[in-house]
């Protein structure tokens, strides 16, 4: 239930943004045991107060910008609410999110919670609810939930476009609105291959896993252009040698995708 529930809200996330067509990439969430473990010990009323807080530690300043955090959580409590109450909770705070600003704006707002269930990468979730804990006076169940992957500061939860055009990772296929690994086992009104590789001639479609190889540009769907970006086209500039292009494939294929024989093409024209 509480999965279904996870899964509903972030189908829907988009439409706060007043753009109903959908979420280029968002993960269709399961349900995870050892997530859950992590959140059985987390749930004691003890840890009813806990704030948030933001680590720092994540910010790469080597190639300047935000690493994504290893796990997350988020928490609530109630008084006469519905573990669906609480989850509801989390995704009322899009109120206060900004998709303009990509923020919780006024910044003195918490959208924290909002974030975290609706933040596309993440793929699984495991909770657990204490149903007997007292706060402030009041009787009341607390709900813990871990995430394999936590919200990043200064990134978007979600990207607002061609519905599941950007599925990777595995996780190709669309199944009403969210990303899945495969519609064999799928009991959804609609899952199916939504990508395109762009058009003929840009990048060709493997239909049996729903990933896209790409002749020209690069991107889960070729729709990028390739090239590397303008933060990081000095070091890449300097690591586009042979001898730095046969040692660092790994990063240079995640931060200088333009550099070497194996990276990206460029087309001469990308409609």
């Amino acid at each position: 239930m509480i999965v279904n529930i996870h899964n509903n809200f972030r189908r829907n996330a988009g439409m706060h943004c007043g753009i109903e067509d959908g979420l280029v990439f968002m993960d269709k969430l399961i349900w995870d045991t050892y997530l859950e473990l992590k959140a059985r010990d987390f749930a004691t009323c003890y840890n009813i107060t806990n704030n948030r807080a933001i680590n720092l530690d994540i910010y790469d300043d080597f190639f300047g910008e935000v690493n994504p955090q290893v796990s997350g959580w988020n928490l609530a409590f109630g008084h006469d609410m519905s573990v669906e109450n609480l989850i509801e909770s989390w995704f009322k705070q899009a109120d206060v999110y900004s998709c303009e600003w990509e923020t919780c704006k006024p910044q003195n707002e918490r959208c924290e919670d909002f974030l975290q269930l609706v933040w596309s990468e993440a793929s699984r979730v495991g909770c657990s609810v204490n149903p007997s804990c007292i706060h402030d006076g009041e009787s009341g169940i607390f709900l813990v939930c871990y995430y394999d992957k936590g919200w990043t500061p200064f990134k978007p939860p979600f990207q607002i476009g061609n519905k599941c055009s950007q599925c990777d990772n595995g996780y190709g296929f669309c199944e009403d609105g969210l990303c899945v690994s495969g519609c064999m086992n799928s009991d959804a009104t609609q899952c199916e291959c939504k990508k395109s590789c762009h058009h003929p001639g840009i990048g060709v479609l493997h239909r049996e896993t729903c990933t896209c190889a790409c002749i020209f540009g690069m991107g889960h769907d070729c729709e990028d252009v390739c090239e590397n970006s303008a933060e990081n086209s000095f070091i890449c500039d300097i690591m586009n040698t042979p001898q730095e292009c046969a040692n660092s494939m790994t990063l240079q294929q995640l931060y200088c995708p333009a550099n070497c024989d194996y990276g990206c093409r460029r087309a001469r024209m990308i409609n």
